[in-house]
């Protein structure tokens, strides 16, 4: 017969809270993935390594002190803060990358320079935020990194709370190091282990439909017009000064791109009538421009 084993209930064994958390963190990590292809000039591949729940202390018992932990918060205070927990090591590398730097080998400790400190929001945004945001499997998700803070004063408020906590393996292509993202057992990230039943969707009347179409006439939208593009170094952007000139890729022999909410809607050519900036329409959509 066998003898049951204790239940340790400050690391209690995994359930569905913890599996669709590691499947929201396994589609935010395919984006980080292709993310990073796009903006650093060296590869990396990301793992997760375990899902667990737990005491925060109890779940950080690895992480290194000089770790940043950086609060992501939604607009909503029931949620509590997820936990982005970076080793220097990985922070300075994922900023000498945005640099287009190559190292060898994973940075020694140290303090960012001016220059790498600048380009930390533009890192969580691009790396972290965004994939996060855009996998997460529910309503719209909103996040916004708060600064960063050592692990033991993070502690000294969180120390006992229960926490989900993602272990990550980065591997680059001269080591491998860990990063973690813990969340609170608490509002959304507490609710992701729920099933939330189906309500039939009702089909809208030819009334309410007409009165909506109506509406919808009468809405302001906003029509933009793309001048042009133009690729180029994060350090060559710090550098720009007043009287600097760049060169876009847009040829002045062809239409310019309009949008509205998002999607093509026309291509027109730049001008003017009297003293404000007008365009003059050329094609629909997509279409090819007029020769």
């Amino acid at each position: 017969m066998t003898t049951p084993q204790p239940l340790d209930f400050r690391h209690p064994p995994p359930g569905a809270l913890e599996r669709q958390f590691g499947q929201w963190i396994q589609q935010a990590l395919r984006r980080f993935a292709h993310q990073s292809s796009r903006l650093l000039p060296f590869s990396l591949s990301l793992e997760l390594a375990s899902v667990e729940t737990g005491t925060l202390a109890h779940l950080t018992a690895a992480v290194p002190d000089e770790a940043a932990c950086f609060p992501l918060t939604t607009d909503d205070p029931n949620d509590g803060a997820l936990w982005l927990v970076l080793p220097r090591s990985v922070q300075l590398t994922l900023l000498m990358g945005l640099l287009g730097e190559i190292p060898d080998k994973w940075p020694e400790d140290r303090e960012a320079t001016d220059l790498e400190a600048a380009l930390v929001d533009y890192l969580l945004r691009e790396l972290f935020l965004t994939p996060l945001e855009q996998s997460w499997p529910d309503a719209p998700l909103s996040l916004t990194a708060g600064t960063s803070q050592t692990l033991r004063a993070v502690l000294r408020r969180h120390e006992a709370e229960l926490a989900l906590c993602a272990a990550i393996q980065i591997t680059a292509p001269w080591g491998q190091q860990t990063f973690w993202l813990c969340a609170p057992r608490q509002g959304r990230w507490e609710q992701l282990g729920t099933s939330q039943p189906s309500v039939p969707a009702t089909p809208p009347s030819a009334a309410w439909r007409a009165q909506l179409e109506l509406l919808v006439q009468h809405l302001p939208v906003e029509l933009s017009v793309i001048l042009g593009q133009v690729e180029t170094t994060m350090q060559r952007l710090a550098e720009l000064k007043v009287g600097d000139v760049l060169v876009l890729e847009q040829s002045v022999h062809r239409p310019l791109q309009t949008w509205v909410g998002g999607v093509p809607k026309f291509r027109a050519w730049p001008g003017r009538r009297g003293a404000r900036t007008a365009i003059l329409i050329d094609a629909l959509g997509s279409d090819s421009p007029r020769s």
